[in-house]
């Protein structure tokens, strides 16, 4: 394959990106579909329809193509080398191709629906207009259903880099601050009138249409923000346009928060998808927009500052459960501790807060119980036992009953207020949302929705997860669940019955993509301490580099064997002192590993590998779940005593070099638990570190060294199930040793109670092997 390197991919190389990040979304544009494709996939699917684009755009002059590419092409937004990157000006415009009318208008609407529809929604859409567009066509519908997922996806993918799927978000939270459009997402009954309105703008002749949905409206709105820009919308709360079409939005179907509401507009609200947006720099805003009256509003907000308080009262870090060598248990992932970091007693405590935080609450402690009870307080004990009743999972009490009085719904969502600030205060310090554009998330709860609550009492109940005198234990899949519907607005199911086995490591979840994407941290940046291996990121960028499956899941592959033979230079030619020089903290061929995303090329291309590469080299590629998992095994908890230093002369005598590791025949060396082998100098390289835990978990036993080495090795041998014939590897990171100082470790008697976890509880008996469906237990 040849990279020009003026125009397309190859432009991409001029950028600064990798030849392995360009290669990787070149081929994935082919397979799946990405912004690389948009044009060139278009003028495919209309050879294959034998059709041209006024066949499909047969209004004519719906957009002004030179206006559009000036606009929208002089600036990219791509995800590459691990970060969001932005590029204008020439570089930018080299690397975009120039829009036709057709792909311009699709990106366009691809990008109004994102913001106003679940991605479900949104291929329902797409597929409905496109079908009813394409009705004279001779095979139209068959070939619409085997093309239009890679088109959505191409188009989607154009429209984020671009920018215009922020733009669009930004225009939604603005016409939900004027009350002109719902709250929430709209709901599948409205998809007639979105794809009647798609249709006509697309091929009527006429200059006005009437709807009489507001998401309708908004989607209107923001292609005339966006570049339709020959469309106007009337309406409430809309700025008056003189466009040469217009939508007539129906004044009926608006509704005005300063006026008492109806029950036909509150009907219409509850029928929307539960979706709110809550703005990272002020989330006690969120519920202000529910049909509540101005006391509940402000109670709401004093609820949810008192919530994300209580939550400070909960600290997470995440564990890796020591499995004996050679075990054949594989099901077990990262897990994390959430526990109380207080005493964990508390006084007399009323009995509904009681049974409320127990409900709700990882833990039951003074610090929530009585926020809670301060915010309840001016309500009636019958209310709080109705409160009771609504949340609790296994009583058929719904929020939803159209009956319900207007005391209990706002005594409801006051407590929504207070413990979805509970929940974001303790799980939004997991993630890093440096890279979000617009600092606002999707969650996925609204006004009288009671199915995240539902959701996490569901998780709380899993008896297969252990649990702890003062806290819970929940897996890394079941983390990523409960992110996937605070921040994307996605519940996605990554339940143990959709694994491929259930026993696979190779089926472990590391990230969501809907609309935005979450990742592990490791993935894209290097990890350090235990903090690190359990953060995300929530990119807000086009990921379409990144393989996922058509559920949305990103999971790792197989990976690919060590290849010991990659550089030709090798310890074993050079002199201690020539190996003291080349390869010490100060000299300049010291140099890091690179990790790049690609697909399992060899297996599974919808599964995720990270390439290793050395001086640009190719080393092998590694499974991120396992790496963290290792990584993390890894840590020793530093000693609080110091401990009986090393002489660094007998430290040298045990000096493994980066060349040594590499090396085709590494220097043979006397080694075992009591005579480690030693890699020096790790502080600097912190994904080589990374690495080498991932690379030898197989054949040795890896312990990260951050203060006294007496006292890492004692600590490594007194674990249960580290007495093996395993060597004793040690990586000298004291280096790094501040970092690793300030990081959250449990307290030592949590440390005691999990070392006295079940090895796995997804298994009747450890070491027997991985048991059929059969016989495991939900």
């Amino acid at each position: 394959m040849s990279l020009q390197v003026s125009t397309g991919p190859g432009s991409l190389i001029a950028l600064g990106l990798s030849i392995s990040d360009v290669a990787t979304l070149f081929s994935l544009s082919k397979q799946y579909g990405n912004w690389l494709s948009t044009a060139s996939g278009d003028k495919d699917l209309l050879e294959l329809l034998d059709q041209d684009e006024m066949d499909v755009l047969r209004r004519g002059g719906l957009i002004d193509t030179a206006r559009f590419n000036k606009r929208w092409g002089s600036e990219l937004v791509i995800f590459a080398n691990g970060q969001s990157q932005t590029f204008r000006g020439e570089k930018a415009e080299k690397a975009l191709e120039p829009l036709g009318q057709l792909s311009a208008t699709l990106v366009c609407i691809v990008a109004a629906l994102d913001a106003f529809c679940s991605t479900d929604l949104v291929k329902s859409v797409i597929r409905s207009t496109l079908l009813e567009v394409l009705a004279p066509a001779e095979y139209g519908e068959d070939i619409v259903t085997s093309q239009y997922t890679q088109r959505i996806n191409s188009w989607r993918s154009s429209a984020t880099v671009r920018g215009m799927s922020a733009e669009a978000r930004r225009i939604r939270k603005d016409l939900i601050h004027r009350e002109a459009v719902f709250p929430g997402l709209m709901p599948p009954g409205d998809l007639p009138h979105m794809v009647s309105f798609l249709v006509w703008l697309l091929t009527d002749k006429s200059d006005s249409h009437t709807t009489q949905s507001s998401d309708v409206a908004g989607v209107a709105w923001c292609l005339s923000r966006i570049g339709i820009e020959v469309l106007g919308v009337c309406g409430p709360n809309m700025l008056p346009s003189e466009a040469p079409i217009q939508l007539q939005y129906n004044p009926d179907a608006a509704w005005v928060m300063s006026q008492q509401p109806m029950r036909r507009p509150l009907d219409v609200y509850l029928s929307r998808q539960a979706c709110t947006t809550v703005s990272l720099g002020s989330p006690n805003e969120s519920l202000t927009k529910f049909p509540i009256d101005q006391m509940t509003a402000n109670r709401c907000r004093s609820a949810w500052d008192k919530g994300q308080r209580a939550a400070a009262s909960i600290a997470c870090r995440p564990w890796a459960p020591q499995i004996p060598w050679r075990s054949m248990v594989e099901g077990r992932d990262i897990e994390y501790i959430f526990y109380d970091v207080r005493d964990g007693a508390y006084g007399r405590v009323g009995t509904e807060i009681y049974n409320l935080v127990s409900l709700l609450g990882f833990a039951v402690n003074t610090e929530t119980c009585d926020a809670l009870a301060q915010v309840l307080e001016p309500e009636a004990p019958d209310v709080l036992g109705r409160l009771e009743r609504i949340v609790d999972r296994f009583v058929d009490y719904s929020i939803e009953d159209p009956e319900l009085e207007v005391h209990i719904i706002n005594a409801y969502t006051v407590l929504q207020a207070f413990f979805m600030g509970y929940y974001y205060g303790i799980f939004l310090p997991l993630v890093d949302t440096s890279m979000l554009g617009l600092p606002v998330v999707e969650g996925g709860w609204g006004f009288r929705s009671n199915k995240f609550f539902y959701k996490m009492a569901s998780i709380y109940g899993n008896k297969s997860y252990p649990r702890l005198s003062n806290g819970r234990c929940i897996p890394r899949e079941a983390v990523i669940d409960i992110l996937s519907a605070l921040l994307l607005g996605n519940y996605q199911e990554i339940s143990a019955d959709n694994k491929k086995p259930v026993y696979s490591r190779n089926a472990w979840c590391i990230g969501v993509v809907n609309k935005r994407a979450l990742l592990t941290y490791g993935v894209l940046r290097p990890c350090v301490t235990s903090r690190d291996v359990g953060r995300f990121m929530l990119v807000d960028a086009d990921v379409s580099s990144i393989p996922v499956g058509s559920d949305g899941l990103i999971r790792p592959g197989v990976s690919e064997s060590l290849k010991l033979d990659c550089l030709t230079l090798s310890s074993r030619h050079l002199s201690p002192l020539q190996q003291s020089d080349m390869f010490g903290p100060d000299s300049k061929l010291q140099e890091d590993v690179t990790f790049h995303m690609e697909p399992d090329w060899d297996g599974d291309s919808t599964t995720m590998l990270l390439c290793v590469r050395y001086k640009g080299r190719r080393v092998q590629t590694i499974n991120p779940a396992t790496a963290d998992l290792n990584f993390l095994r890894s840590l020793v908890r530093p000693a609080t005593d110091g401990g009986e230093e090393i002489p660094d002369s007998v430290l040298r005598e045990k000096l493994w070099t980066v060349t040594d590791f590499f090396a085709k025949s590494p220097p043979a060396r006397e080694h075992g638990r009591d005579c480690p082998e030693l890699f020096m100098a790790l502080s600097e390289l912190p994904r080589f570190r990374y690495f080498v835990t991932e690379a030898y978990s197989s054949i040795a036993h890896v312990s990260i060294l951050l203060d006294s080495l007496d006292t890492t090795r004692q600590k490594v041998l007194a674990l249960e199930g580290v007495v093996d014939e395993r060597c004793h590897v040690i990586l000298d990171c004291r280096g790094c040793k501040d970092e690793h100082e300030s990081d959250e470790w449990y307290s030592e008697e949590t440390e005691r109670e999990l070392r006295h976890l079940k090895v796995d509880t997804h298994f009747m008996h450890l070491g027997r092997g991985a048991p059929s469906r059969k016989g495991r237990g939900r």
